[in-house]
């Protein structure tokens, strides 16, 4: 594989609702060669942040089945301030897109396959997505 973008970085304006262009993430493949083996990430609503952009990293590859829940549609840093009260107000600065231009934010990155965790699977001790990873490496 070659060196790919997979986000792009968009800042706002400041007290606009304008955006300008603030780079990207891009992936590098090692010299020494790539991983060929197949390869689970397991999402949900606790993915957030930073493992949001390394899902966006990943699941780009041929090899790479994202299996789970949406993540938490959390991808932008935030720009903090403080008020006069003492209180601190944080709100997002940067837009976070796809390398097809999608945001994420709020909805979440979907998984390629779906494997909720329910009341009875949670009551029950059970992970499906867990055990999907498992069936999806051949186990």
């Amino acid at each position: 594989p070659s060196e790919r973008v997979v986000a792009i970085y968009e800042a706002r304006v400041d007290g606009t609702d304008r955006f300008v262009d603030a780079g990207s993430a891009r992936v590098v493949p090692m010299p020494t060669g790539t991983f060929g083996g197949p390869v689970v990430v397991l999402t949900g609503p606790g993915t957030a942040g930073s493992a949001e952009l390394l899902v966006l990293a990943l699941r780009g590859l041929p090899a790479v089945t994202v299996v789970g829940e949406p993540t938490a549609g959390s991808l932008s840093p935030v720009m903090a301030r403080s008020l006069p009260n003492d209180w601190t107000v944080a709100v997002p600065n940067i837009r976070v897109l796809d390398s097809a231009g999608r945001s994420w934010e709020v909805a979440g990155i979907p998984p390629d396959e779906s494997a909720p965790v329910t009341a009875g699977s949670f009551e029950a001790g059970e992970d499906p997505g867990l055990q999907r990873a498992v069936e999806v490496l051949g186990g």
